[in-house]
């Protein structure tokens, strides 16, 4: 069944503000869930909209309600695609695969985008994620302030072939914990660096 997970985790009871940043993601963003939240809590308060094996036109409408129901946060982290990529459609639009997402957070001011791992085409045939990297490659390069980059696509092709499998689970497309702390680490980098022009530096396997 389908997951759908709107968790706000507040902090004290404080009535300071306190950011609020949206994870909105599929399969891959649910293994990490746990660390992606823990990482932002504090200082940011993280609502989480997950649907493992969503795909991106479903979670940015998931999304959508999400900001009707807890309004617009200050930051949205987006990890999706991969399914789009391992199932690819019938018939592919030729027009911007990321379009359901950038209309939705139209009007936030900062989006976290994860690259896709393009082990994800290599076992559809597709080309889906090498489609969705050029997106966020573009859209950064566009508005490099409103568009951070989680290059995990880059990451995992850069490590040295005995290093992956501490990364990604047997089926090639899942993270392991160690995955999953590196996505959180990446993500809380690219949140910090909203309102700036910096895109946040690929963390290599050393530093996690």
């Amino acid at each position: 069944m389908a997951l759908v997970a709107l968790g706000v985790l507040a902090g004290c009871s404080s009535t300071a503000a306190v950011p609020t940043v949206t994870v909105v993601g599929d399969s891959v963003a649910a293994a990490a869930r746990a660390q992606v939240a823990a990482v932002l809590h504090p200082p940011y308060s993280p609502v989480v909209v997950i649907r493992p094996g969503g795909r991106i036109a479903g979670l940015s409408a998931l999304l959508r309600a999400s900001m009707a129901a807890t309004g617009t946060p200050k930051v949205v982290v987006a990890d999706m695609g991969t399914t789009d990529a391992l199932h690819p459609s019938p018939a592919p639009t030729s027009g911007p695969l990321l379009e359901p997402l950038v209309s939705a957070t139209g009007g936030v001011s900062c989006v976290v985008l994860t690259t896709v791992d393009v082990r994800a085409d290599r076992q559809s045939g597709g080309s889906v994620a090498a489609r969705l990297n050029r997106e966020i490659t573009t859209l950064a390069a566009a508005d490099p302030k409103k568009y951070k980059v989680v290059d995990w696509n880059y990451f995992l092709a850069t490590l040295p072939a005995p290093s992956v499998a501490t990364y990604l689970r047997p089926d090639g497309i899942t993270e392991t914990p160690a995955g999953a702390h590196w996505l959180a680490t990446a993500d809380l980098a690219g949140v910090r660096a909203c309102g700036t022009r910096h895109q946040p530096t690929v963390i290599g396997p050393g530093r996690i």
